[in-house]
C-alpha cells in the first residue's frame, strides 16, 4: 500500500469519526447552555430529586421511607416513584456544592436526551439526524426550557425515541435495555412504550409483516422488571394510580388550583395562539403533508418500513396533540413527533429524488438547505428569546428558602411539623433541612388521596387566602365545615411551627400576626416568616 493510499483509507475513518466529534461537541454546548445559562434553578422538584439522591446514599439505597412528607400518600406507601432516578443522581451528590451539582447533572441529562435521538433517527434513516436533533430542541422556548430542568423526564423522552426507532427496524437489546431503564427511572410513564409501538404493531400486521413477537414480549417483560426492580414495588403501582388516573380524572376541578402548571390543561386558547407559540411544529407538520399529498398524486411507491414509519409517527403525533390539549408537560413529546414525522417524510423525499433524478439531486439539497437554514436562525431566535424570558421570570435562586429552612434545623426538635401551603415549598425545605417533616409535597394529588378534608382545608386556605378561617370540604354552605384555621394547624396537622412566604397569602400572613394566642413570630427575613404554634391554655415565651 503505497502513501496516497493510505492517506485515503485515514481519512475514511478519521472522516466519520471527526464528524461525530464535532456532533457531540454542539450537543454538549447545547446542554450547557440550557443548563448553566443562569445559576438559578429551573423547576422546584430538582431540589428534591438531589437531596432525596443524597439521602439514599447516607441511609441505603432500599431504604425508601418518606417521612418528610406527612400528611401524603408518599409517606404511608414508603414506595418512590422515581427511584432508578434518584439513584443515577447519587455520583452527582459527591460534589460539595448540591445546588452547583443539580446544574452539572442537568448538563448530563440534557447531552444524554440530545444523544440518545440523534441515534434514533439515524437508525430511522432519517437524513441528517443531527440537525433533526437540535431542531427539536428548538421548536419552541418551553421545550428548550424543560431541557434545563434537572428531571427524569428528559431521559424518558430519548428513551421512547430509541425505543420507537428500534422497534421499527433493528436488534432486540436496545429495546430490552430502554424499556426497561425507563420504568425504573420514571415509572409513572411505564405505559408510554407500550402506546408508542401500537400503531407499529398495526400497520406491520396491516401490511401482512412480522409484527415483531419477540421484541413486544422483550419490551413488557422489560417494563414490567423496571417497575418491580425498586423497594415496595406493589405499593408504587398505587402511587402511580394516583399520579396517572386521579390526577386525570381530578385536575379539572379538584386539583385545578393547586395543580403544577405542567399537567394544568394547555393555556393555548385558539389555533391563532398555537401558532404564535409553536409555529416550527405547525411547518414541521404542513410540509411534509405537502409532499406526501404530491407522492399520492403522482403515486409514488412507498417502502413498507419507510410507510409504517411515517404513518406510525404522524399517529404519536395526533396522540401527542391530545395530550399536549390535556397537559403542558406533553410539549416534549410533541415536539419528538412531530420532528420524526418531518424527518422520516423529508428522507423520503430526498432519496426518492436521488433515484429518479440524480442529477437533480445536489440542486435539490441546496434547495432544501436553503429552507432549513432561515428556519432554523428564526426558530433558535424565537426559542431563545422566550426561553431567556422563562429564566428570568420563572426559575428560582439555589439558596431559596435556605435562611428559614436552616433557621428551624437548628432550633426545633426533630419530627417537629412545619405547616406550609403550597407543595412545591416543601422541595426547598427539604433540601435545606430533613430534620423535620413538611405537610405534603411533589404534586398535591398525593393529600388529597391520604385526607380529602385535609386537602380542602388547605385549598381555601391556600388559593382563597381565607386567613382566620377555612372550609374542610368541596362544598362550603354549611357551618359545620367551616373550621379555624388555628385548629386545622395545631389540631388537625398537628403542626408545631408555620412558614410563609412573605410574598403571598397576606390575609394568612396578617392572621398570623394578629393572633399572638395561639402563634408567635420566632423568624423573619425576605426568604420567609416563621411562627411557633402555641398550644391553648399556655402563654408564648420569649426567644
Amino acid at each position: 500500500m503505497n502513501n496516497k493510499e493510505l492517506a485515503e483509507k485515514l481519512n475514511k475513518i478519521n472522516g466519520p469519526i471527526l464528524k461525530l466529534l464535532v456532533i457531540l461537541a454542539v450537543f454538549f454546548a447545547l446542554a450547557v447552555y440550557a443548563n448553566l445559562r443562569t445559576d438559578h434553578i429551573s423547576d422546584p422538584d430538582s431540589f428534591y430529586h438531589i437531596r432525596y439522591a443524597k439521602v439514599l446514599l447516607k441511609n441505603g439505597i432500599f431504604n425508601t421511607d418518606f417521612p418528610w412528607t406527612y400528611y401524603s400518600i408518599i409517606r404511608t406507601t414508603g414506595a418512590d416513584l422515581w427511584y432508578g432516578f434518584h439513584i443515577i443522581l447519587i455520583p452527582f451528590t459527591y460534589i460539595n456544592d448540591l445546588a452547583w451539582a443539580i446544574k452539572i447533572a442537568g448538563v448530563c441529562i440534557t447531552f444524554f436526551m440530545l444523544l440518545a435521538c440523534y441515534l434514533a433517527f439515524k437508525n430511522l434513516k432519517i437524513k441528517f439526524p443531527a440537525l433533526f436533533s437540535l431542531a427539536l430542541i428548538m421548536t419552541s422556548g418551553a421545550m428548550l426550557y424543560r431541557m434545563s430542568m434537572t428531571r427524569p423526564h428528559p431521559i424518558s423522552l430519548g428513551l421512547i425515541a430509541l425505543i420507537f426507532s428500534f422497534f421499527n427496524n433493528g436488534p432486540l437489546l436496545p429495546i430490552l435495555i430502554s424499556s426497561f431503564l425507563l420504568s425504573w427511572f420514571h415509572s409513572s410513564f411505564f405505559w408510554f412504550p407500550i402506546a408508542t409501538i401500537t400503531p407499529i404493531i398495526i400497520f406491520k400486521w396491516l401490511n401482512k409483516e412480522k409484527i415483531g413477537i419477540t421484541k413486544i414480549s422483550g419490551l413488557l417483560i422489560s417494563v414490567a422488571g423496571g417497575l418491580m426492580a425498586r423497594p415496595h414495588p406493589i405499593e408504587n403501582l398505587k402511587l402511580i394510580y394516583s399520579q396517572i388516573i386521579d390526577v386525570y380524572l381530578l385536575k379539572g376541578y379538584e386539583l385545578a388550583a393547586l395543580i403544577g402548571a405542567e399537567l394544568r390543561m394547555s393555556v393555548v386558547t385558539s389555533w391563532i395562539s398555537f401558532a404564535k407559540l409553536f409555529w416550527p411544529i405547525i411547518l414541521m407538520v404542513v410540509v411534509p403533508l405537502i409532499i406526501l399529498v404530491r407522492a399520492a398524486y403522482k403515486k409514488w411507491d412507498f417502502a413498507k418500513e419507510t410507510k409504517i414509519i411515517v404513518i406510525s409517527s404522524f399517529i404519536m403525533l395526533f396522540f401527542s396533540i391530545n395530550m399536549y390539549i390535556t397537559s403542558n408537560r406533553a410539549i416534549d413529546l410533541l415536539s419528538l413527533f412531530s420532528v420524526i414525522f418531518a424527518g422520516s417524510v423529508i428522507s423520503y423525499y430526498l432519496s426518492r429524488e436521488e433515484e429518479l433524478n440524480p442529477r437533480l439531486l445536489f440542486e435539490t439539497k441546496i434547495m432544501f438547505f436553503c429552507a432549513l437554514i432561515p428556519f432554523l436562525t428564526f426558530t433558535t431566535y424565537g426559542s431563545i428569546s422566550r426561553f431567556e424570558k422563562a429564566l428570568n421570570s420563572s426559575t428560582m435562586a439555589p439558596d431559596r428558602f435556605r435562611e428559614p429552612a436552616l433557621w428551624l434545623k437548628e432550633n426545633t426538635n426533630k419530627g417537629d411539623i412545619v405547616f406550609h401551603l403550597f407543595f412545591d415549598q416543601f422541595p426547598s425545605l427539604f433540601f435545606w433541612n430533613q430534620n423535620n417533616y413538611y405537610i405534603y409535597g411533589m404534586d398535591p394529588v398525593f393529600l388529597y388521596k391520604y385526607n380529602t378534608k385535609f386537602y380542602w382545608e388547605i385549598y381555601y386556605l391556600a388559593v382563597n387566602d381565607t386567613g382566620n378561617e377555612t372550609c374542610n370540604s368541596e362544598n362550603c354552605e354549611s357551618d359545620d365545615n367551616i373550621i379555624s384555621t388555628y385548629n386545622v394547624i395545631a389540631k388537625d396537622f398537628k403542626a408545631s411551627y408555620v412558614f410563609t412566604d412573605p410574598r403571598l397569602h397576606k390575609n394568612f400572613l396578617s392572621y398570623l400576626k394578629w393572633d399572638t394566642e395561639h402563634f408567635q413570630k420566632v423568624f423573619e427575613s425576605e426568604q420567609g416568616i416563621i411562627f411557633k404554634v402555641i398550644p391553648e391554655n399556655t402563654k408564648p415565651t420569649q426567644r
